[in-house]
């Protein structure tokens, strides 16, 4: 049997049988503990004995009290008579009665739905008539145990449904997803174990969503990046070998190489970070080590610019991190801002700490961003057409990289106009 839903059921079915043969058993033993003779002749006894001594002590009346007053079995009715069947309280004639249950009988008699059974005096002259209800029998409850039933069985439908239709949510869902709707989600709420699982395929399915995404839209762009220098490529070979402006031609496919290459190694380095979920290799990173070892690395490049670097740090700060995916964010941020700085200005690179957050800021002198593009800069491969263009070096993966390996080690970059210029903020938690 393959379904859940059916497995409940049966299960539950099973336990609701074995609960009916236990109530069935359990009556059986409380309501027949022993043989119905011994039991009705004890009680005949007993109850034969006290009416006559109240006869032959009290006569009529006190019988009449003791029959009447003393009820030794609930339900039922006693008649003292002599051996003619005169009852001695009352006077009415019972040897009908005498004749429809002889005292001979080893069983009482059942009649019109109540149990006849006389008895005999030791000396014979007294008849003691005992008519009551017959015992509660056990197969009398089983009607009420079939009503029982049926509730019960429409208690573990409903359970079965409950446990069942989470279930079926995840699989419509996970089919889906799994057929190409990237957009499948459980949407279940609840704060069971069913909860927990929905919540965590709809959080897998996100990531994968988001991730699948970017690697379409990074396909695109890497697509639209390639065409133009590689068109550009094919032209300069054609000129070159057609023998004319060899020299410019041989410059521009170096040019076109380059820029390739630059492209593919910055591709690389994005790669990575795209798929990981957290920093390897954690440990503290003293940032102002780091950033200070960056500025040295790029004061060569700032001065073929021609630009200057300048450090200042207002306190020592330690971060928990990746030493180099930290060390790779923020040289592409100090790169950046080295290639749009305007010639012979300062690229100001600030180390700080506020409220437990370490923050680097890092601001050049250049044109700026338009205030609508602040955001847009950290997408992968996004340019502007003004100054942060494809003349100056630059591919659009730099910040996007830097991005990435900031929001790894749970923090944030930010990117704002200083007039002149853009100064972009690296934000790390200290613990």
């Amino acid at each position: 049997m393959k379904s859940v839903f059916a497995r409940i059921l049966l299960w539950f079915f099973a336990a609701l049988a074995v609960s009916l043969v236990g109530f069935v058993a359990t009556t059986l033993l409380v309501a027949r503990p022993q043989p119905p003779e011994e039991l009705f002749s004890r009680l005949q006894d007993l109850e034969m004995q006290g009416a006559i001594r109240a006869y032959e002590q009290g006569g009529p009346d006190q019988l009449k009290t003791y029959l009447t007053g003393q009820p030794r079995f609930p339900g039922a009715t006693y008649c003292l008579t002599d051996a003619r069947g005169r009852d001695l309280a009352t006077g009415l004639d019972r040897s009908g009665l005498l004749t429809s249950a002889p005292s001979d009988r080893p069983w009482p008699r059942v009649l019109s739905g109540r149990i006849l059974r006389v008895g005999t005096s030791n000396d014979g002259r007294y008849r003691f008539i005992l008519s009551a209800k017959p015992p509660i029998e056990p197969w009398t409850f089983l009607p009420y145990y079939v009503w029982i039933l049926l509730p019960m069985a429409l208690i573990g439908y409903g359970l079965a449904v409950i446990l069942v239709r989470p279930l079926r949510l995840l699989r419509d869902a996970v089919e889906r997803f799994g057929g190409g709707e990237l957009s499948a989600r459980t949407g279940l709420i609840r704060r069971d174990e069913f909860g927990v699982l929905a919540s965590t395929f709809d959080q897998m399915a996100d990531r994968i969503e988001t991730l699948l995404k970017a690697e379409r839209r990074l396909l695109q762009d890497i697509s639209h990046e390639l065409r133009s220098p590689l068109a550009r490529l094919v032209y300069a070979v054609e000129l070159a070998r057609a023998g004319r402006n060899l020299q410019p031609t041989l410059d521009r496919i170096q040019r076109e190489a380059e820029r390739l290459t630059k492209l593919i190694d910055e591709l690389v380095q994005a790669t990575p970070l795209e798929g990981d979920g957290a920093p390897t290799r954690v440990q503290p990173v003293d940032l102002n080590r780091l950033v200070r070892a960056l500025v040295q690395d790029c004061a060569i490049e700032a001065e073929a610019r021609p630009c200057r670097l300048e450090l200042c740090a207002d306190a020592t700060v330690s971060v928990p991190g990746n030493p180099e995916l930290l060390r790779r964010a923020i040289e592409n941020v100090v790169r950046n801002a080295i290639r749009h700085t305007a010639k012979g200005t300062l690229v100001e690179v600030t180390i700080s700490c506020h409220e437990g957050r370490a923050r680097v800021d890092v601001r050049d002198h250049g044109p700026g961003v338009p205030e609508q593009h602040l955001s847009d800069i950290f997408a992968p491969l996004f340019r502007l057409d003004q100054a942060r263009s494809e003349e100056s070096g630059g591919v659009g993966l730099g910040l996007a990289i830097a991005q990435r390996a900031v929001s790894l080690h749970h923090g944030r970059v930010q990117a704002e106009n200083a007039s002149p210029g853009l100064k972009v903020s690296v934000e790390l938690p200290m613990d």
